[in-house]
């Protein structure tokens, strides 16, 4: 799923090389647009065949945010939108989720409170968060298959240990 805020630096490139990926492996993109993604950049990814599904604000469609957080395998998501960072990082938290997201470079990220936000990010997700400039470089990593693999927890072991440890401290 690739989430786009206000906007990302070298559109163009981005847009090939997850063409591209999209054709090499088979995947179901899936795009949203905030509404602050210049109209621009949602008309060219409404006209471009090679991905699964294109929301942008201006949709009279329901946004499908809410449901890609929960099936997706890995995030693009632009580094200038605090908010869609912040709600990918809540359901993998959640979840206890190992699923990558890849940050790709806009130009209103040099805010201070963006730099900031996105190195405690980077910090306190190591496993998950990943800081790409160029899309070439995210997606040669996805191209080998060297995306992190996850499982869901299984909530029945998770419940019953604390059942079992909630009986044992109780006695």
């Amino acid at each position: 799923t690739v989430l786009i805020g206000g906007g990302i630096d070298n559109f163009e490139e981005i847009v090939h090389e997850l063409s591209l990926l999209n054709n090499n492996k088979n995947l179901k993109i899936f795009i949203v647009c905030s509404r602050r993604t210049p109209s621009e950049i949602c008309n060219c990814l409404l006209n471009i065949n090679s991905f699964t599904y294109v929301w942008t604000f201006h949709s009279n469609d329901r946004n499908p945010f809410r449901e890609l957080l929960a099936i997706s395998d890995f995030f693009i998501v632009s580094k200038d939108s605090i908010s869609m960072i912040s709600d990918v990082l809540t359901v993998i938290g959640e979840r206890n989720l190992n699923i990558p997201i890849f940050l790709l470079r806009s130009s209103s990220t040099t805010k201070k409170k963006h730099v900031d936000f996105i190195e405690q990010t980077k910090t306190r997700f190591p496993q998950s968060v990943h800081d790409f400039d160029t899309a070439e470089s995210f997606v040669t990593k996805i191209k080998q298959d060297q995306l992190p693999k996850y499982s869901f927890p299984n909530e029945v072991l998770r419940v019953g240990k604390e059942v079992k440890d909630i009986l044992l401290n109780s006695c």
